[in-house]
């Protein structure tokens, strides 16, 4: 029986900031932003039942069940994938299923696309799982942010703030309201919930169907997938829309001109939805021009995007049809307007990247906390070039507000009523705005990041990151009950240079080693070390001496395989880039730890190892207690620092952090660049600190823990999660998710982002899903007792809802 991991691809939401109406245009662009709003789609393997054994029978052309779920939804969409006569796909619902023609739809055009691809005829997946009796479960769910929460928070009593929108449950059922005869409509905010949902439903498809896709290493499938799902979105809308939406979903923010419609105008009816027509339309790279009609963009990291919760989206498909009537009947007049529009959307663009400019190349930092605190008039006093680029941004955006104002008096259409003219006019008044507007369905702002921000409704930011694939372990391999996942954002960061990977495996078999001796290994890398990846790590640790599981062979092994990852890292890398590391080993069955019958572990038991050089972290949920497992190589540590200077080197501070200096001192090192200090004492690569003098060492510092019986779950985390977040408040947040370690994981990193750390952000939790429901409710109980003895006062937050 083929082995098939599960998997879950999420996709963003997105914010148009400047090209509203005029991305319908092939002669326009837009700035799209994709949100930390997420649509989650996890898809799993699962053998037939006894009803389906028993109706398979009965239809010669069935091949497998497929099952799209969403318990947020309450919704269960229930059918077979059967082969028709003429080589079409279909989806046949049973007849007690739920109806959602997104989904219904969605499925029909992603079956039929990936049997039109070259790389379902070497591999037929569809025809392998008919033989193998396997079905396939998809598991829908999608984050709060798509939907407006003021109604729940009105219910139950509570201020409309942040923080009670914060301290929601996760993925919770939409609020709806009852419209026109009877209808029932999901309360959204706009932020692009079903092209999020569709994108990551064909995604996660494509990437179960065809497990050689790569959706973050090459383009070219990413793209793929991209045009797959923009003609799905537009069949189930039955319309072909400017797809920035899709766009930003697969992409992540960007600046977007739309496809050619012409593309999709043959994909109007079922029976054009032909494997052949659809493989042959979104692999026609050419075609779509991907490269030149989408161009990465990115807000300055100091930068925030706030959404407001206006209760429900915009009639954006009647307004959208006024404007195009109004262009029909006014071409001089729309001409010139789109023309201006255009003009000034543009110079957003360029006076933005003109910004990240400065930023990234100011050789002092920029005052963003004082600036943060000012009205715009004063920022040219603090710092004269960036306020002269800021204050023409706001000038720009000034400007695109007025026009729009004039296509929507001239077509009848309110894009901006006085109404909420009035509150962004309110809106750009409060310290540190840039700019305000009303992309679409939402009222937004820019605002400038002082580093400790609380106040302001934060509905939701954005970041770079788009469409993300995550593939987990195969079941038959897994250690019986341990659940596992990893969170990774760029965070207010450009890129993620973090690194994670997560390796579960049978020992090799020529070591004789029953079964039950799994390994799971758990690693995480920080800095830009392109050279190699966090797998390295896991494959150069020799296990070929293990066999007699003693401990003298687990340290020996993690400390050579830690020396062979820094000489090859040292032998590629011609700069001064390196790594931290954390790794965690997991070790079920007997382990020798010492020499008497007293010192082992016994059969069945779990134990594992942390090995780790520098400042990621592992925290252990005992009992409701975060308890430290591993402890930060900074310079100032008292064997760190005695380390560094018996081999001549310096540890001082600069910017009040402790650093490791070259022996030359802290003097040439500010001198000769970055490159001659460090703030923390052990890594892989640096050169600079370690040839001719190893100040800074590779050594893993290695620890062993049995898993004792108050032991829920563990967290690793890269600095960035550290910086902002304590090890009981990290406990504390994913506690409530015990049954589910992505949501865990995800929660964490939502926390640690939401708290304005400025680093890259990446968790994995690893939790141990024996534990009983009597351990769980007691460790909440705790920590919940102790989270309220610690409760200090929080400063009061703008109720943006009523400015």
């Amino acid at each position: 029986m083929t082995v098939r991991p599960n998997l879950c691809v999420s996709a963003p939401g997105k914010v148009l900031l400047v090209g509203g109406y005029l991305v319908l245009d092939e002669q326009y662009s837009g700035l799209v932003l994709s949100s930390t709003a997420r649509f989650y789609s996890q898809v799993a393997a699962k053998p037939w039942g006894d009803k389906e054994l028993e109706s398979v029978g009965l239809e010669s052309c069935r091949l497998f069940p497929l099952t799209v779920e969403s318990q947020q939804f309450s919704q269960s969409i229930d059918g077979w994938v059967e082969e028709s006569w003429d080589g079409r796909f279909r989806f046949q619902l049973r007849e007690e299923s739920d109806r959602n023609s997104y989904i219904e739809e969605t499925v029909l055009c992603a079956i039929n696309g990936i049997a039109g691809l070259k790389a379902f005829e070497t591999n037929n997946t569809f025809q392998q799982l008919a033989d193998e009796k396997i079905g396939v479960h998809v598991a829908l769910r999608g984050d709060n942010d798509f939907y407006s929460q003021a109604q729940r928070l009105q219910a139950a009593n509570q201020p409309l703030r942040r923080a009670n929108v914060e301290a929601l449950e996760l993925f919770l059922p939409p609020m709806m309201e009852e419209r026109g005869k009877g209808k029932l409509v999901a309360l959204k905010t706009g932020m692009g919930s079903s092209a999020a949902l569709v994108t990551s439903l064909v995604a996660a498809l494509t990437a179960f169907f065809l497990p050689t896709i790569s959706l973050d290493k090459r383009q070219e499938d990413l793209e793929l997938v991209h045009n797959l799902a923009q003609l799905s979105h537009c069949y189930v809308q039955r319309k072909i829309g400017s797809g920035f939406d899709v766009s930003a979903a697969c992409f992540g923010s960007q600046s977007y001109t739309r496809f050619p419609a012409s593309i999709l105008n043959v994909f109007t009816s079922e029976d054009a939805l032909t494997s052949r027509d659809i493989g042959s339309c979104i692999t026609n790279r050419a075609l779509w021009n991907t490269s030149s009609r989408v161009n990465p963009f990115r807000l300055p990291a100091t930068f925030h995007m706030m959404m407001g919760d206006v209760s429900s989206g915009s009639a954006t498909v009647s307004m959208v049809r006024q404007v195009l009537t109004w262009k029909k009947e006014n071409p001089d007049h729309t001409l010139r307007v789109m023309t201006a529009l255009h003009e000034q959307n543009k110079k957003v663009e360029q006076r933005f990247a003109d910004l990240c400019k400065l930023e990234d190349t100011c050789s002092a930092p920029v005052n963003w906390k004082i600036m943060a605190t000012q009205s715009r008039e004063k920022w040219s006093d603090t710092d004269a070039t960036i306020g002269a680029v800021l204050l023409r941004i706001h000038e720009a955006f000034s400007r695109v507000r007025e026009l729009l104002r004039e296509m929507g008096t001239s077509a009848g259409v309110p894009i901006e009523p006085p109404e909420q003219t009035e509150i962004l006019e309110a809106t750009l008044a409060i310290p540190g705005v840039l700019t305000a507007g009303v992309p679409g369905d939402v009222m937004s702002k820019r605002r400038l990041h002082g580093g400790d921000e609380k106040k302001g409704l934060k509905a939701n930011r954005t970041h770079n990151e788009a469409v993300r694939l995550e593939r987990d372990q195969p079941k038959e391999f897994a250690i019986l009950g341990l659940r596992f996942a990893t969170e990774s954002w760029a965070g207010m960061k450009t890129t993620n240079e973090d690194r994670h990977v997560t390796s579960v495996e049978h020992f090799p078999d020529e070591l004789q080693v029953l079964e039950d001796q799994l390994t799971v290994a758990i690693a995480e890398m920080q800095r830009e070390v392109k050279q190699i990846d966090a797998e390295e790590i896991i494959r150069r640790v020799d296990r070929q001496n293990w066999c007699n599981k003693h401990h003298n062979h687990f340290l020996k092994a993690f400390s050579e395989g830690f020396e062979r990852v820094d000489t090859q890292l040292m032998q590629k890398n011609p700069t001064q880039d390196g790594s931290t590391a954390l790794l965690i080993w997991f070790i079920a069955g007997e382990v020798e730890t010492g020499t008497g019958a007293e010192d082992k572990q016994s059969a069945g038991e779990l134990s594992f190892y942390t090995v780790n050089v520098g400042d990621c972290r592992a925290v252990v949920c005992r009992g409701g207690r975060g308890v430290p497992l591993t402890s930060d190589h900074k310079p100032d540590r008292p064997d760190e620092r005695q380390r560094i200077e018996k081999a001549g080197g310096f540890v001082g501070k600069l910017a009040g952090i402790s650093r490791v200096y070259s022996a030359a001192g802290a003097g040439l090192a500010l001198q000769q660049g970055s490159s001659k200090y460090l703030a923390v004492s052990r890594a892989f690569g640096d050169r600079a600190l370690k040839v001719p003098t190893p100040l800074v060492s590779y050594e893993p510092e290695v620890k062993r823990f049995q898993v004792e019986d108050d032991d829920l779950f563990l967290v690793l985390g890269c600095d960035g999660i550290w910086d902002v977040l304590t090890e009981q408040e990290v406990v504390d947040i994913a506690l409530p998710h015990f049954h589910d370690a992505k949501a865990a994981a995800d929660a964490i990193v939502k926390a640690a982002y939401q708290k304005n750390s400025a680093d890259n952000l990446t968790a994995t939790v690893v939790q141990f899903g024996w534990k009983s429901k009597a351990q769980i409710q007691q460790a909440v109980a705790k920590s919940t007792t102790d989270s309220l003895a610690n409760t200090g006062e929080e400063e009061e937050e703008i109720d943006m809802f009523n400015v």
